[in-house]
């Protein structure tokens, strides 16, 4: 669709550049911490359920003296769980955080944000269906830079607010 309209030509330009700004600035970032604690969680969960499982695999060996057919069967069902709880804790949010695996998209993370910043709640959602819709008008473009400059203000006194606290 061509546009004729230099105002609409301006405003088509304005909207591309605050979408994007706002993809590699607040989502791109967010999903990459996302995932980082994903794994940081991972690997916690992946050494304590290793070593209590293992534990219990103990257990059961001093316990019942198994022969040689029964420590090969708790061998490999030990291989086995430790196996699943690499790939499930450890190997997935890798394959996600290096996007060789889809992960969150950005109106999950939006969704994700909102739900932990009260004073963001939905707005960033909006604005990003807004920033979507394929139809330009001066309408949607006002709404556009109404959202973003609602979200700037806000996103400037969190950043003084964090950064007096860390003084502090």
């Amino acid at each position: 669709m061509v546009i004729n309209n230099p105002i609409l030509q301006m405003l088509s330009f304005t909207k591309n550049l605050l979408t994007n700004l706002l993809r590699c600035c607040i989502f791109i970032g967010f999903i990459k911490k996302f995932y980082t604690n994903e794994l940081i969680k991972g690997v916690i969960l992946f050494i304590g359920l290793g070593l209590l499982y293992f534990i219990f695999t103990l257990l059961i060996e001093y316990f019942l003296w198994l022969s040689t057919f029964g420590r090969t069967i708790l061998f490999w069902l030990f291989v086995g769980v430790e196996s699943f709880l690499l790939i499930r804790f450890i190997a997935f949010p890798l394959f996600k955080l290096f996007k060789l695996q889809q992960g969150i998209n950005y109106q999950q993370a939006s969704a994700i944000i909102g739900n932990h910043f009260s004073e963001v709640q939905d707005k960033l959602l909006n604005f990003l269906q807004l920033a979507n819709q394929s139809q330009t008008s001066e309408l949607l473009a006002a709404s556009i830079e109404q959202k973003a400059a609602s979200l700037q203000l806000r996103t400037r006194s969190f950043y003084l607010m964090r950064l007096f606290q860390s003084y502090y």
